[in-house]
């Protein structure tokens, strides 16, 4: 019997794996694979970070997403620096990044590149809406009002 999507998928345990499966799922035209493996190897690569709690570990899995994203798209060596340092600038603190970040008044230019992606489950504004008592009441209005446009 011929493995699922998703056998596939569950069989890559390093980033490498997954790059492995998105390049061979890509080659054959299998977008619902390719798209599974880079879910999964965003998941993987955020794991790495020791966070302490799920809302920090969903965090980042949305810096972990647009990266991957933008590599996909050409831009083989892209990082989200900025996002990176302003964490670094909080002692490390995510969730008051993504705080920050979400209550905004313009959302991210990643958001809409997200959405079109299929990575929306990685959006930061889906975390906020997910883990309602981490976040302020601007970060949380914020999040509803990008998410019902």
């Amino acid at each position: 019997m011929a493995k699922t999507n998703q056998e596939y998928v569950d069989m890559a345990k390093t980033p490498a794996d997954c790059d492995n499966v998105i390049s061979n799922a890509s080659r054959v035209g299998n977008s619902e694979l390719a798209l599974l493996a880079r879910k999964r190897k965003i998941v993987l690569q955020a794991a790495v970070h020791g966070a302490a709690s799920q809302v920090e570990i969903d965090a980042w899995n949305g810096i972990y997403a647009i990266e991957e994203y933008r590599r996909s798209q050409g831009k083989q060596h892209w990082r989200a620096n900025y996002t990176r340092r302003a964490i670094n600038n909080r002692n490390g603190d995510i969730v008051a990044t993504v705080d920050d970040t979400v209550s905004r008044a313009a959302p991210t230019d990643g958001f809409q590149e997200m959405i079109d992606a299929g990575l929306e489950e990685f959006l930061w504004e889906r975390l906020v809406l997910r883990f309602p008592a981490q976040f302020s009441v601007r970060a949380i209005e914020q999040a509803r009002a990008r998410l019902e446009r």
